[in-house]
């Protein structure tokens, strides 16, 4: 078997091992596979890619799946390796074979960026137009009154199998049906002409069939290839494991069409990802794709969401009343619903989307801002411990942002009620130092202290810093992580719970059951987009409702931060220390490196220091991206041969990592080439020059925290982005780094070229999670709403009277979490 193969099996266990969470591999194992295999035409190739192509879209149950076909089909090749080369006569054209049915249908994404989980099979087909209009317009005669809240076995369709399915998606009411809104819709109105397909568009044709012919690849695996003609050119259209279709198929059959054309070698081909038997002028519609799961697809999703709404639909009710809906320009809500599930045009679509977005953000911001008035915990007052002190014990002055941030986090912990703030700082702003002072009134009011950091190497660089600002006041300060020896954790955990120890940091050890603390009062966790919400609970729960200071060095737009978080404790340092100078950074291609490296020998040559990014760890994860490991034997050996050059990555062990860097910081090594590993938590002065390799991989905001490792010294210092130069796009989003050395202005940057839901996970920052709203794509709408909410509040704080009662139903109904 081939060495693209071996290495796709292995990364195929690797996923299944780690529970199919697509980082086995750099940049997910679909990207993976598909560069691996990006020279490879033959059948077996194109198979393998076309089963993966949408990996990362499904949900978990499909992507066992797909690992589980992945390794019988490569099992498969190696048992018949000696006769594979007979196989190949399918050819390319195979590519798409499997994606219609097993991972998801292409799709023309009109509004949201969330890819439906699973897709349906070929042959499916969405309701008719008959039915969908019947679905805008159910029978008002039927009495509708507490159908909704029916079990969905109610529905005509849907037994106790379907149900358990239903059940998987949050679904057990006929009005939970109604609120499951489709992940996006797909236009299928217009008939593209075959002569007019562009390769890799998603396209809608018509014409009539002839040609069709079934072959047995291997095993169960069958094609069924049928040209298809319009009068305007012909397409070879492709089915997965559907041999029954073939007598269907006769010369001059009449067909339409949905998938992605694809230019194979000069001949057109196209995966049917649904048709249906007959010609068709007008399309098949705007049509709704909703999130499923492992037994569900798409024609059987819509006909049940179909049932429901015909049945329950007069029972969706209003919530605002009728001034208010005037006032905000927004539709009803019972049309609204019926509409964003069958929308009969893309206008009707919009208002819809406008409408239940709009309700989505001003529940939330009335849920957030009551919850916030109301639900306040108890927690420690810490009396003792000065900022006077605190500062005093510093060997420099803080600026007047770190001053103003300690003042209100000394506020808080004074408080009989628990703090719950947010640092936000750019890169070297020294969110360190607040942190410290806090850590100094814990301590001092005899009380203990968390600070909890996502990598082993952040979580050293704090304990040195701690160390050193504590080292004369006699602070107990331990150090737990993941390579802490046995041991030794023992004897940490017993001083912990015991109260021997004033301060603990560590990273995901701290919550483990071990980590007992005796009189945990203070809770720091850094970089906390990183945890995820219930490790950063297990944390906080080892207290007795404990002070929470949560930092990030990744800037939230400001503009977004005042929307959601408006009534947060939030402290902002936007002040820079004095002394520190602005980076230079600068954009080059490929073709320039040389000069690069001239430019780093040159620093190297006066005792500076540099550091070199990749971003992938081994030549073999089959990617056009630079290696660090080819990378870093190349310099040694070759472009900087006599310089002590240096490798750092996530795959070393810890101690080995430990050894490399405390090297570069003694400057034992001139040139570190490294991954990601260094985003955070390296603080070496000397470093002079930053040079990131494939620089259009990376996300602006994390480049800016790539870029902050350097500039840390009384040198001027500067950091170079290679860019490839093949992507307009990429290389406008890296100018801004050019422009810009303010994070936040960055993150406002990045949030206008990246678009629609595309800026960063909305739950890896801790922020509420929307049914349909995207925070950052609806940023727009999402002020509109809140500033509705506050005016809203303003004349009506307990929102009394008839006309809000269903509001107030609703927000108690609802479960809106901010963390």
């Amino acid at each position: 078997m081939r060495d693209a193969f071996v290495k796709i099996a292995e990364a195929a266990k690797k996923e299944s091992h780690t529970g199919y969470g697509d980082y086995a591999v750099f940049g997910g194992f679909s990207a993976f596979t598909e560069k691996l295999l990006a020279k490879d035409d033959d059948e077996d190739a194109q198979l393998i890619k076309g089963v993966v192509r949408h990996y990362a879209d499904s949900n978990l149950k499909t992507r066992k799946a797909i690992i589980d076909l992945v390794l019988k089909l490569l099992g498969d090749l190696q048992a018949e390796e000696n006769t594979a080369s007979e196989e190949n006569t399918a050819s390319a054209e195979n590519g798409e074979i499997r994606e219609g049915e097993t991972v998801r249908e292409h799709t023309v994404s009109d509004y949201s960026s969330a890819p439906a989980e699973v897709s349906p099979p070929a042959s499916e087909s969405p309701p008719s137009k008959k039915k969908a209009a019947a679905v805008k317009s159910p029978n008002k005669a039927e009495p509708s009154g507490g159908t909704a809240e029916k079990s969905v076995c109610y529905l005509k369709g849907v037994g106790p199998q379907k149900a358990k399915l239903l059940e998987k998606l949050g679904i057990r009411t006929v009005a939970d049906l109604c609120e499951y809104f489709p992940c996006r819709h797909e236009d299928r109105r217009f008939i593209t002409e075959i002569a007019s397909l562009r390769d890799g568009e998603p396209a809608l044709v018509s014409g009539f069939a002839d040609r069709a012919e079934l072959s047995r690849i291997r095993g169960n695996l069958q094609i069924l290839k049928a040209r298809i003609t319009d009068g305007t050119g012909c397409l070879t259209v492709v089915w997965f494991n559907q041999p029954w279709l073939k007598q269907q198929l006769y010369d001059g059959r009449e067909i339409t069409v949905y998938g992605k054309a694809e230019n194979r070698n000069g001949r057109l081909m196209m995966t049917a990802a649904e048709y249906e038997l007959k010609r068709s002028s007008e399309g098949f519609g705007i049509l709704p794709v909703y999130g499923l799961t492992a037994g569900l697809n798409q024609k059987t999703m819509r006909k049940i969401v179909a049932s429901a709404l015909e049945t329950a639909g007069d029972g969706i009710e209003e919530i605002f009343p009728a001034s208010f809906l005037e006032r905000y320009d927004l539709e009803d809500r019972r049309e609204a619903v019926l509409s964003y599930h069958f929308p009969k045009d893309m206008a009707s679509l919009k208002h819809s989307h406008r409408r239940l977005v709009f309700e989505e953000f001003f529940l939330f911001r009335l849920a957030f801002e009551l919850r916030h008035r109301g639900d306040l915990r108890d927690g420690i007052a810490m009396k003792e411990g000065k900022e006077e002190d605190f500062f005093g014990m510093l060997p420099f002055s803080p600026t007047g942002a770190q001053k103003r941030s300690v003042t209100e986090i000394y506020k808080d912990m004074s408080s009989p009620i628990a703090m719950n703030r947010l640092l936000e700082g750019d890169v070297g702003s020294g969110k360190t130092v607040v942190a410290a002072a806090a850590v100094y009134r814990c301590v001092s009011s005899r009380h203990q202290c968390a600070l909890m950091a996502p990598t082993e190497i952040l979580a050293e660089q704090h304990y040195r810093s701690m160390q050193s600002f504590f080292e004369k006041s006699g602070m107990r300060i331990a150090l737990l992580t993941g390579s802490t020896k046995a041991a030794e954790k023992r004897r940490i955990c017993i001083a912990l719970s015991e109260g021997q120890i004033d301060l603990i940091i560590g990273t995901h050890a701290l919550i483990e059951n071990s980590a007992v603390f005796r009189d945990l009062a203070l809770v720091i966790i850094d970089e906390q987009h990183r945890f995820g919400v219930n490790q950063r609970n297990a944390l906080f729960m080892k207290g007795a409702s404990p002070d929470l200071l949560v930092m990030t060095a990744t800037p939230i737009p400001r503009t977004l931060a005042m929307t959601v978080f408006s009534g947060l404790e939030l402290s902002v340092l936007d002040e820079m220390p004095p002394g520190r100078k602005p980076i230079r950074t600068m954009v080059v291609t490929e073709d320039q490196e040389e000069r690069v490296l001239t430019f780093m020998k040159k620093h190297v040559a006066v005792g500076h220091q540099c550091y070199v990014i990749c971003p992938l760890v081994e030549e073999s994860e089959g990617t056009e991206a630079e290696s660090a490991v080819r990378y870093y034997l190349q310099l040694k050996d070759k472009d900087l041969k006599g310089i002590a050059v240096g490798l750092v990555h996530g795959k070393m062990k810890a101690a080995e990592k430990e050894t490399v860097l405390e090297k570069f910081r003694k400057n034992e090594i001139s040139v570190l080439v490294a991954t990601t590993v260094i985003e955070v938590g390296i603080d070496v002065p000397n470093a002079t020059v930053m040079f990131v390799k494939n620089a259009d991989r990376f996300g602006l905001a994390q480049l800016h925290q790539i870029r902050g490792r350097i500039g840390r010294g009384e040198a001027s210092a500067t950091c170079i982005l290679q860019s490839s130069g093949k992507n307009e796009g990429s290389l406008r989003r890296l100018k801004v780094m050019e422009e810009y050395s303010d994070g936040f202005k960055i993150a406002e940057e990045d949030l206008k070229l990246r678009g629609p839901g595309d800026f960063f996970g909305v739950r890896q920052h801790g922020l509420p999670e929307m049914n349909l709203a995207d925070l950052f794509r609806d940023h727009e709408l999402l002020r509109e709403a809140a500033a509705a909410a506050d005016a809203l509040l303003a004349e009506n704080p307990l929102l009394d009277g008839e006309p809000w009662k269903k509001v107030r139903e609703l927000l108690e109904k609802k479960n809106y979490t901010v963390h």
